[in-house]
């Protein structure tokens, strides 16, 4: 299907090429998987053989993912994603370095895959393809309430935002697109009546808030919890993640209040002085309680749900592998430090 949808595009093949490379190390395609499950939300057992009876649009929440994820690596700065360099950097051309041009070209990239979602979507007959069109625009217009109210909050010093108001923007701007999105367009193909999905819904939005304060660890930590990322650029143009405004909230040296009050961006050095500051005080243990805190709560929420045995097990192995035992090496790691 996609190499359909870009082949109508071949003067537009390098680009095509680069888009697919970054979007294949999104290891194991999550969000179809989400979608698959959401179809089969009350089966007791799956066997993927009717992947392609289901049909196209299973492919629609990686496309609405690999949107949002190049216009956040563009605003972001991002120099290392999954171990490579995002989609910015790979359009620079130079080596590991990120351009105006690579930005520009990644910029309005994101943009023509907005179209070949539009085309995907549309492609899918009857009720259940409206109700996908009308859940792509509900999903991007919480999404980008998110991204703006993260950016409106750079506005205010860094110790006035509060981790509460962190989870919000981590809700709206990920926890959505990432995890009850899928579920809902595979429910929606299916045809499930939404007061059972919503529900799960629900506990996946808190899945997803805290897979972004995982998410927002991985980066400020490079190597700690896994390699997947590397958010530097975060650090030092003071993002509004998990860890920095526990720095900035909490006690800190001399060191890090002047860095926390440098004007932005921080030169690279004074950025890897400040990814020290964060690791060597009490930030880490507070963020590893935050994240457990939230696990314990998705924990006794997915207890409770009405699922089948498939799903059931798909998120109970899900929060596992993506929350509890990225946390776990966090910990580990934590212990090994001190």
């Amino acid at each position: 299907m996609l190499a359909r949808e870009l082949a109508d595009s071949p003067e537009l093949a390098p680009l095509h090429d680069a888009y697919t490379e970054y979007a294949l190390r999104d290891r194991h395609l999550p969000r179809p998987v989400l979608a698959y499950f959401g179809f089969h939300a009350f089966a007791d057992a799956v066997d993927y053989s009717d992947v392609d009876r289901i049909g196209e649009a299973l492919i629609v929440p990686q496309l609405l993912r690999d949107v949002l994820a190049i216009h956040d690596d563009i605003v972001d700065e991002d120099l290392d994603k999954f171990g490579a360099p995002p989609l910015p950097v790979a359009l620079s051309g130079a080596e590991g370095r990120l351009t105006r041009r690579g930005k520009d070209l990644a910029l309005y990239y994101g943009d023509f895959l907005v179209g070949v979602l539009h085309r995907v979507a549309s492609g899918v007959p009857g009720e259940a393809g409206r109700s996908l069109v009308r859940l792509i625009a509900d999903t991007l217009y919480v999404n980008q309430r998110g991204q703006l109210a993260e950016l409106l909050a750079e506005t205010k010093p860094l110790a006035e935002t509060s981790v509460d108001d962190l989870l919000v923007i981590g809700e709206r701007k990920a926890a959505h697109y990432c995890y009850s999105f899928p579920f809902r367009v595979g429910a929606v193909l299916a045809g499930h009546d939404g007061r059972r999905i919503e529900p799960v819904c629900r506990v996946l939005l808190k899945i997803g808030t805290a897979s972004q304060v995982v998410d927002d660890i991985t980066g400020t930590f490079p190597g700690v919890v896994d390699h997947d990322k590397d958010t530097l650029g975060e650090i030092a143009n003071l993002r509004r993640t998990v860890p920095l405004v526990l720095l900035a909230t909490g006690r800190h040296s001399e060191r890090a209040a002047a860095l926390l009050a440098a004007p932005t961006p921080l030169p690279p050095d004074d950025a890897a002085r400040l990814r020290e500051e964060l690791w060597c005080g009490d930030v880490p243990d507070r963020a590893l309680t935050l994240g457990r805190g939230l696990v314990d709560d998705i924990t006794t929420g997915l207890a409770r749900l009405d699922l089948g045995r498939a799903a059931a097990r798909y998120l109970d192995d899900l929060v596992a592998y993506r929350l509890r035992d990225s946390l776990d090496r966090f910990e580990r790691a934590i212990g090994r430090s001190r």
